[in-house]
């Protein structure tokens, strides 16, 4: 398994700090252009294509909410409208224990990014995975 995570660095009191954590891959994407463009605020980029996604993902949700709530519905798209639901829950389930992990590898990464500054592009590899780790220092 490969994956890679993006710490977001900045500078506190004259301390390298951990700001933030980026794993999933649209959101790294999301980074790395507005980066490459100079964008004023890359990270707001990325809180902002976030934010989009969700406000579509409650528009979808509201609209199958609308469609159970009707009178009348064939069985079979309420059937689909249920499992709908049930595999939203199960993502959500995933990307929860995808957070929690992608914390404890970035705490791990930072503490080693704390001993060499210099790290900006590096990977941890154990037996069954590896994680390439990018690294953003916010200015």
């Amino acid at each position: 398994m490969s994956s890679t995570l993006a710490l977001i660095l900045a500078q506190e009191n004259g301390k390298l700090v951990l700001y933030d954590t980026l794993f999933e891959d649209t959101d790294i994407e999301t980074l790395s252009q507005a980066v490459e463009r100079n964008h004023p605020a890359p990270l707001q980029a990325v809180y902002d294509a976030k934010y989009q996604k969700q406000q579509h993902d409650e528009m979808q949700e509201n609209d199958i909410e609308e469609l159970l709530c009707r009178p009348v519905v064939d069985l079979y798209i309420k059937e689909q409208a249920i499992e709908w639901f049930q595999s939203r829950q199960k993502i959500d389930e995933c990307n929860a224990s995808e957070a929690a992990a992608a914390k404890i590898i970035a705490d791990y990464a930072f503490h080693m990014v704390e001993k060499d500054p210099e790290r900006t592009d590096f990977t941890l590899v154990s037996r069954q995975s590896q994680v390439r780790i990018l690294v953003y220092k916010l200015s």
